[in-house]
């Protein structure tokens, strides 16, 4: 019989794994709440890794029984990494149900068929600065804000659409669009669109921000 979730004790023991092992990384998102006790077999746990631990982290990872996978969406794909953005990895645990997709800064992909390009430096710099502990979970994470323009772009570059699950999460942080630091960050993504996108969520149009941000020119 096929299971429903995965084991919460397999989620668990892997962010244990790597804080023993003192790897800094931080989980990206935790759409749906799915962590530790909802995620489906078959999906993946979204990581970052800072740069500096790539090679302890890979090595911790091949001596705990993860198995190195080629990635969906990786150089081996036909994928390209612009603005020297280190290439994604995706392990599986040998003999589970559930992957690891790391990379070492945040990313999305590009409007140009298969490439994958960095946020702004300046998101990329106070991913680290503003981390928080999420202690359900025993690891650090993206800061709310940081988070809520990661969603936004993640929804609309990699996903080219916004799905119940992931209008929920913005949802619920919505209301830091007033914030400055947000602002800014959004603007570094999006330029002269940010006010459109900003005003699109606020009024849960979420179904037009992809249209509308092809059909904008006033920039």
């Amino acid at each position: 019989m096929k299971k429903e979730f995965v084991s919460e004790k397999d989620v668990m023991d892997f962010f244990k794994m790597l804080n023993e092992n003192h790897v800094c990384f931080l989980l990206i998102k935790n759409t749906g709440d799915e962590l530790p006790a909802k995620l489906k077999p078959g999906k993946n746990i979204g990581i970052i890794v800072n740069p500096a631990d790539k090679l302890k982290f890979a090595e911790v990872m091949k001596k705990n029984d993860f198995l190195y996978r080629i990635h969906p969406f990786g150089r081996e794909h036909g994928w390209n990494f612009a603005y020297n953005l280190e290439s994604h990895q995706f392990w599986q645990k040998k003999n589970s149900d559930y992957f690891v997709d790391v990379c070492f800064a945040l990313c999305v992909k590009s409007l140009s068929p298969m490439v994958w390009v960095p946020l702004d430096e300046k998101i990329n710099s106070r991913v680290w600065k503003n981390s928080v502990l999420n202690e359900k979970l025993g690891c650090s994470q993206l800061d709310e804000k940081t988070l809520l323009v990661y969603l936004i772009a993640h929804c609309l570059f990699d996903k080219r659409c916004f799905s119940d699950s992931y209008v929920k999460a913005i949802g619920d942080l919505k209301s830091l669009l007033g914030d400055e630091d947000v602002r800014k960050m959004l603007k570094t993504v999006f330029y002269e669109f940010t006010d459109s996108l900003i005003n699109l969520v606020h009024a849960d149009c979420y179904s037009k921000i992809f249209s509308s941000y092809l059909s904008f020119t006033e920039y």
